[in-house]
């Protein structure tokens, strides 16, 4: 209760402007206590602003006691999200079927702090891969890589300027 109670302004401000927000799951290699690494605390504050959708990044990162508490808050929450970040295929395919693909988000986990670095082609094979070892349908895939992120941040207008633009 008392995080969700330190994050209702940071949240009350998502909600007015309608945006996402991420919060990051299982280990970091940034130092702190593993105690917020388990998504379980977040299903307060899912439950308290159910208009803003939240991503759990990581969906655990295949550690199955945070997989396993990510799937209760998403369950319980229909504005939690998962990306598919440091997850494994089983995981990824259970969070499908269970949650659907409209609320998983493609990722590579390369932060735009490090934009004078490359992206390592490895980050995309490797998330691409578990991909296919899920075995997204077409329709599963599309949502994931593309379609979901363009309507959680609204990137509508942007889409169909490209289109028109390639036209």
């Amino acid at each position: 209760e008392k995080i969700a109670k330190d994050l209702s302004g940071i949240m009350r401000v998502a909600e007015k402007y309608e945006v996402p927000i991420q919060f990051p799951t299982a280990r970091s290699q940034f130092p702190g206590g593993l105690f917020y690494g388990d998504p379980l605390w977040a299903d307060e504050v899912a439950a308290r602003h159910p208009k803003v959708p939240i991503i759990l990044t990581k969906m655990g990162r295949s550690i199955t006691s945070y997989f396993d508490s990510a799937m209760t808050v998403a369950m319980r929450n229909v504005n939690v999200y998962f990306d598919v970040v440091g997850t494994n295929p089983q995981h990824l395919r259970f969070a499908i079927d269970k949650v659907g693909a409209d609320r998983i988000l493609f990722g590579t986990d390369w932060s735009a702090t490090w934009r004078w670095l490359s992206v390592p082609a490895t980050l995309h094979q490797i998330r691409m891969k578990v991909l296919d070892d899920a075995r997204l349908t077409e329709t599963e895939r599309e949502q994931i890589l593309w379609k979901n992120a363009v309507r959680l941040f609204k990137l509508e207008s942007n889409v169909r300027a490209v289109a028109k633009a390639a036209a």
